[in-house]
């Protein structure tokens, strides 16, 4: 018998409570594979992008063994030091929420990012091989040399999303990349294009992201690498195979990131902490910039509409509804935990060990926030 709703809209409902997000997911992986119909590997895709957000609650088993073993403890209803518990319970309050809604928000922002490469292509503002990459990782900027360029330190995440182009034979004669007095890219190269910036939460401003999307154009200079969803490097690129690259219709000119076209400033002057950008040549201003966040919702008469003021396109959800599905994604998390042999408690067993200790009294006052996902957490622990 056909089942009324397709195994990863029941996946998704069950995971985060929220009808409808398996269906999204499908569009998502849909648009990402340029299927039409019912392609054999868009359900499969769309899975996928829903377990990545859900792994991403940060209790991996290859990196956060010593977290993990806290929690088996408060599943268990192990005496822990007060300390210990309150630990625990602002991880839990905090990452395990804010880190599982960002990855679903980045996953379900994967659409709107294909489409508008799909569209500038067709506007003629993109070369067509160009494509979209997630995964992104580049070094943090770590101050000034004393002659004023950048220094480079340890890896981070960088950018949600480059619009980017291997360097090939085939794409080089596609592209007609110009030759120039900083030469050509080498084999191993790579052109970008432009830089994509999703959020889960609507404080953010155009001017804020503007300056987040430049500084990661900005620390690309130090190098690249694109990660798997378990921090696996896929692949690294050098800091000499890294070019900025623009097209005019025709043809894309490009510079050397290493040549770092850009200079870098304390702002204020006397801040040592927050560094300025200001590009040095006019090809940097051309770069794509492109912002996705959660749809601002507002009443009129009895339905409701979206907008997207703060961002270029709108998410399916708004900001209340991401942070719903953290929770839900965070108590799916620790049920799946309790499930493991060493724990392995019924609900009603773990649930109320868990309950004990979030509601035991604070060494610290819990903030706003933490106070209303604490509600919706025991709320689904006790239901």
């Amino acid at each position: 018998m056909t089942p009324k709703h397709p195994s990863v809209e029941i996946f998704a409902r069950n995971v985060t409570g929220c009808e409808g997000l398996g269906y999204c997911l499908l569009e998502v992986a849909r648009t990402e594979r340029a299927a039409q119909g019912c392609d054999e590997g868009v359900e499969e895709r769309a899975s996928e992008l829903m377990l990545e957000a859900l792994s991403q609650v940060g209790i991996s088993p290859q990196t956060e063994a010593a977290r993990r073993e806290k929690l088996f403890r408060l599943l268990r209803g192990e005496r822990l030091s007060d300390p210990e518990v309150q630990r625990n319970v602002d991880y839990i309050l905090s990452q395990m929420v804010i880190q599982s809604k960002a990855a679903l928000a980045e996953c379900l922002a994967i659409k709107p990012c294909v489409e508008h490469l799909r569209a500038l292509v067709r506007a003629d503002r993109l070369p067509p091989p160009v494509e979209f990459k997630r995964g992104v990782w580049e070094r943090r900027f770590a101050g000034l040399t004393e002659e004023g360029a950048p220094r480079f330190a340890e890896w981070r995440e960088g950018a949600d999303g480059l619009f980017c182009l291997p360097v090939t034979p085939e794409t080089m004669s596609v592209c007609g990349v110009q030759d120039s007095d900083y030469g050509l890219p080498g084999a191993n190269g790579l052109l970008i294009f432009g830089v994509a910036e999703v959020k889960c939460f609507r404080r953010a401003k155009r001017d804020a992201l503007r300056r987040q999307m430049d500084t990661h154009v900005a620390r690309l200079a130090g190098g690249l690498q694109i990660r798997d969803r378990h921090g696996k490097i896929e692949s690294e690129i050098r800091p000499q195979d890294i070019w900025y690259a623009s097209w005019d219709g025709q043809r894309v000119s490009c510079l050397p990131a290493d040549g770092c076209p850009f200079r870098l400033t304390w702002a204020p002057p006397c801040n040592r902490r927050k560094l300025s950008i200001e590009w040095t040549h006019t090809l940097m201003h051309s770069l794509i910039r492109f912002s996705v966040g959660p749809a601002a919702r507002f009443k009129q008469g009895y339905e409701w509409f979206s907008g997207s003021d703060n961002f270029d396109v709108a998410l399916p959800y708004g900001e209340q509804e991401l942070e719903d599905m953290g929770c839900e994604m965070a108590a799916y998390a620790l049920g799946a935990m309790a499930d493991q042999s060493v724990v392995n408690l019924d609900g009603m067993r773990w649930g109320r060990n868990m309950e004990r200790a979030l509601c035991q009294p604070a060494g610290h006052r819990l903030s706003r926030c933490q106070l209303a996902r604490r509600q919706k957490l025991l709320a689904r622990l006790l239901g």
